[in-house]
């Protein structure tokens, strides 16, 4: 089975690998020279934080190629992650949080919780449902 299979992430691996496979050329990962990925990244991204989700993919590719046999050095960690911004912070109104509560009450009332816990605490789903016991604090009442 490969990699990828089963992996949450498939369909962005596999079309990620296409564009990759398209500008690169179809040719043997061992002839493809770190300038030549760091270029390619450069000139064909706008955003840093898309480029570095290539880099961080190519990078994948080569492990695997490492761990299989196929190549013999990972090229991508031959040069830096460009540098991204932190990004926008913003908190919904108390009229689009009732909104967004109304429409999960009516279309899927048993989320609503997950919701609220989420808006609350800035935790995503997957923290949430992986939080144990051992990180609540209950005399700060918060979550470590």
């Amino acid at each position: 089975m490969q990699a990828t299979e089963e992996h949450k992430d498939r369909r962005n691996y596999l079309s990620k690998a296409e564009i990759v496979r398209t500008d690169l050329g179809n040719r043997p990962a061992s002839e493809v020279a770190p300038q030549e990925i760091e270029n390619w990244l450069k000139s064909k991204f706008r955003t840093p934080a898309t480029s570095n989700r290539y880099k961080a993919f190519i990078s994948l590719c080569y492990r695997q190629g490492m761990r299989n046999g196929k190549v013999t050095s990972n090229p991508a960690r031959l040069f830096s992650k460009r540098a991204e911004s932190a990004g926008r912070i913003r908190y919904l109104s108390r009229d689009e949080y009732n909104r967004v509560c109304d429409a999960i009450r009516k279309l899927f009332p048993a989320h609503l919780p997950e919701f609220v816990v989420s808006v609350n605490t800035g935790m995503r789903l997957s923290e949430q449902y992986s939080a144990t016991w051992s990180q609540f604090d209950k005399s700060r009442r918060a979550i470590d």
